[in-house]
C-alpha cells in the first residue's frame, strides 16, 4: 500500500425516524491505500450507500472519524473544503444537464470554481479524450446512449482532478453488454489516471473484475465481514470472466453474501 489515502476510524450511521433508531452502519474501520481500487459489495440495505456519502462528506457519522489524506473531512460542525476539493463522485444516472453539450457539462465544474474559459475547455477536451467521447463534444444528453452519457458522468467527476474517485453503482442501469464494456474502459482510465477509486456495486462479477480488494457488507446492521485480495494481473480482459479462479473468486464471495 502506497500511503494511505482513505481511513474510516470506527465510523458508524444511526437514522431516527417515527418508530425509533435505525443503525444503518455498525461501527466500521477501513484503510484505503493510494491507488487502490476497492469495491463495496452487498445485499441490499446494507450500507453500501451509506458509506460511501459518508466518504463523500454528503452526510456525516453518528459516531468516528473520516480522514481524506492527512487531513479531516470534517471540522466542528462544518466539512472541510480542503478535503471535499480532492473527492469526485460518479451517481448510478449520469445527472447531465439537458441543456448543456458534453463539453460544457464536463466544463461546469470548472466553470463553477471560476477557472477562466479557454483553460477549462481545454480540460474538458483532455476528459473527452480519455473517456472516448471524441467526436460528441457538442451532443447533448439526449443524443448519448446509457454507457455515453456515463463517459460524460466520469469525466465531469474528474475535471478537478481529484485523487479520489467515488461511485455508486455508475453502470448498475446499463445493459449487460454495455455494463462489460465499461468496466474494462473504467479500468483503462483508472490504470491512465492512478486515483484511488471506491466503487459500489450489486454485482459480483464486476466486483472480481475490478477490484484490488473487495469489501463485503452484511445487512442489518451494514457492518464488515470479509475483505478479499483480487490478485489478478493487469490489464484484465474479458476473458479473465471464463476462469476457474475467477468464478471461485465470484463463488467465495456469492457464498458469503448469502449465507
Amino acid at each position: 500500500m502506497n500511503g494511505v489515502e482513505i481511513s474510516l476510524q470506527t465510523i458508524s450511521k444511526t437514522y431516527s425516524s417515527n418508530t425509533g433508531d435505525v443503525l444503518a452502519l455498525a461501527p466500521t474501520s477501513l484503510t484505503i491505500g493510494k491507488g487502490e481500487f476497492v469495491v463495496v459489495v452487498g445485499p441490499s440495505g446494507c450500507g453500501k450507500t451509506t458509506l460511501l456519502r459518508m466518504i463523500a462528506g454528503l452526510i456525516r457519522p453518528t459516531t468516528g472519524a473520516i480522514t481524506i489524506g492527512n487531513q479531516a473531512l470534517w471540522q466542528g460542525s462544518g466539512k472541510n473544503s480542503a478535503a471535499i476539493g480532492e473527492l469526485g463522485f460518479v451517481f448510478q444516472q449520469s445527472n447531465l444537464f439537458p441543456w448543456r453539450t458534453v463539453v460544457r457539462n464536463i466544463a461546469l465544474p470548472l466553470e463553477l470554481r471560476g477557472m477562466a474559459r479557454r483553460e477549462r475547455m481545454a480540460r474538458a477536451e483532455e476528459l473527452i479524450e480519455l473517456v472516448g467521447l471524441k467526436g460528441f463534444e457538442n451532443a447533448y444528453p439526449h443524443e448519448l446512449s446509457g454507457g455515453m452519457a456515463q463517459r460524460a458522468a466520469i469525466a465531469r467527476a474528474l475535471s478537478h482532478n481529484p485523487r479520489i474517485l467515488l461511485m455508486d453503482e455508475p453502470f448498475g442501469a446499463l445493459d449487460a453488454m454495455t455494463r462489460d464494456a465499461m468496466n474494462f474502459e473504467l479500468q483503462r482510465i483508472w490504470m491512465n489516471l492512478q486515483s484511488t477509486v471506491v466503487f459500489v456495486t450489486h454485482s459480483i462479477p464486476e466486483s472480481v473484475f475490478l477490484a484490488d480488494r473487495v469489501i463485503s457488507l452484511a445487512a442489518r446492521p451494514g457492518r464488515i465481514v470479509k475483505t478479499t485480495d483480487v490478485s489478478f494481473p493487469r490489464p484484465r480482459q474479458p476473458e479473465l470472466e471464463q476462469s476457474g479462479e475467477f468464478q471461485a473468486h465470484v463463488g467465495v464471495l456469492r457464498h458469503l453474501l448469502h449465507s
